[in-house]
């Protein structure tokens, strides 16, 4: 109440367009009083009442992306309301609620604390959220360094294990230098919580990214106006295109030497990042603003998909993968699609969804940032884009031919599949399908609001 009376006498604070942000750190301070108090046969409870608070943050923010008509700007302009903070807070809350499904049984066998998973779970989300939705550094960095304490604690969760704990040490010396990861903190890292960094936080970064770089940095309206204002922005562009190609040429070629699914999945996530770079060049090299929201909104959707088919793929991971991931090498997944032909099949669709197969959300998500960058006339970015996804054909193809085309020779029981985790890979699933087959719907409603630039303050 106190809180709601400062708002009506300070000006600028609006807790209205906070509203999910604080939802969803209510529910995590909920969830630790919970766990706190339950008996341990009861913890499950923690991740029943974390969803609830994913889906109360979800429905408020639908009801500020569709029905707010109040100001779009809160606290001086440190907070922004447009279809860039929407849209990826659609994906932030998504990511994060598959991530809990899948990680209720997890935490279960793995004799861990349930409680403090989940609230270190949704206290990230939250910090994802505000790295969305800042329209200053100061936002920006606060959610980043809330996302970043959450994510090194959760990646070293699995305290016993000697490989987690080396993830989460990493994870913290490099992220205390740089707010960069090595890949082994994706190998080392329980499989839920590799699932939620290769997803969320990349998200995160490219919605700062695109925050700073193309509203912050007016290098466009400037290369309308002076010739050094122009060899700025070319610079720029070309930076960005540089890191592109390098990100998805690295990514593919180091893939092809995995034979660790973990691994393999983590620099195949590099490789994905550089696609989305595609977006984000067409994104900046626009000074037309529904180009730009046009790219912007492609950005989001791709990130949306990858979101979708890489969770997807890594909760299949993690129930083959067993106690402790110790079945992670290629050749445990030898013969596996007729002894197991369901969750075969589902990790198929999500690897022939990250390829780029017709029919799928991988397909549209691509088809959507190389049209952008086409019509930004960067036609050798996208081909070399397009000879990318080739090369990537051969790890994604080579674990499904592993699967359906190689006889196992030891034995194998097939893994019960609990129903938290059959319902995660059921909305992957259909998300995978619904975004491949009929995207339209959520393209439009990710260019609903125009995006917030801070020329216009």
């Amino acid at each position: 109440m106190n809180l709601f009376f400062a708002q009506s006498l300070l000006p600028g604070v609006n807790l209205w367009l906070i509203a999910p942000e604080i939802i969803v750190c209510t529910a995590a301070v909920i969830v630790m009083m919970v766990d706190a108090f339950a008996h341990p046969a009861q913890r499950w409870i923690t991740g029943s009442i974390s969803l609830a608070g994913l889906v109360a943050g979800g429905i408020s923010a639908v009801w500020l992306w569709s029905s707010w008509t109040g100001v779009t700007e809160a606290f001086n302009g440190m907070i922004v309301l447009d279809d860039l903070r929407m849209g990826f807070t659609a994906v932030f809350l998504l990511v994060s609620g598959l991530t809990v499904l899948v990680s209720i049984v997890w935490v279960e066998d793995e004799k861990l604390p349930a409680g403090e998973f989940h609230s270190l779970l949704l206290f990230a989300t939250a910090g994802m959220m505000f790295m969305a939705s800042g329209g200053d550094l100061v936002i920006v960095f606060l959610g980043l360094e809330i996302l970043s304490i959450a994510t090194y604690v959760m990646a070293g969760f699995r305290r016993s294990d000697i490989r987690s704990n080396e993830s989460s040490l990493k994870y913290f010396i490099l992220g205390s230098f740089s707010s960069a990861f090595l890949l082994d903190v994706y190998e080392g890292a329980p499989t839920p919580v590799t699932a939620f960094m290769a997803a969320g936080p990349k998200a995160a970064g490219f919605a700062s990214f695109l925050r700073v770089f193309v509203f912050g940095f007016p290098f466009v309206v400037a290369s309308a106006n002076t010739a050094l204002g122009a060899r700025i922005h070319l610079a720029w562009v070309s930076v960005l295109m540089v890191l592109a190609i390098l990100t998805m040429t690295l990514g593919n070629l180091v893939a092809i030497e995995q034979n660790n699914v973990k691994r393999m999945l983590a620099y195949s996530s590099i490789a994905h990042a550089g696609y989305a770079l595609v977006g984000f060049v067409a994104a900046g090299a626009t000074s037309d603003p529904s180009q730009r929201n046009a790219a912007i909104a492609a950005v989001t959707f791709y990130l949306l998909t990858y979101s979708l088919m890489t969770i997807g793929a890594f909760a299949v991971v993690q129930l083959i993968a067993r106690q402790g991931d110790t079945r992670t090498e290629v050749e445990d997944y030898n013969g596996i699609g007729f002894k197991s032909p369901v969750l075969a099949f589902l990790l198929a669709l999500f690897l022939l969804s990250l390829l780029g197969m017709p029919v799928t959300a991988g397909f549209t998500g691509k088809l959507m940032v190389f049209r952008a960058a086409i019509v930004q006339h960067y036609y050798a970015l996208v081909v070399i884009a397009v000879l990318n996804t080739a090369v990537s054909a051969y790890y994604y193809l080579r674990l499904i031919i592993v699967m359906f085309f190689r006889e196992r020779t030891t034995p194998w029981n097939a893994p019960r599949v609990p129903a938290s985790i059959a319902v995660a890979l059921v909305l992957a699933a259909l998300g995978v399908l619904y975004l491949g087959i009929f995207p339209n719907r959520i393209i439009n409603a990710l260019q609903t609001k125009p995006a917030v630039s801070v020329l216009n303050r």
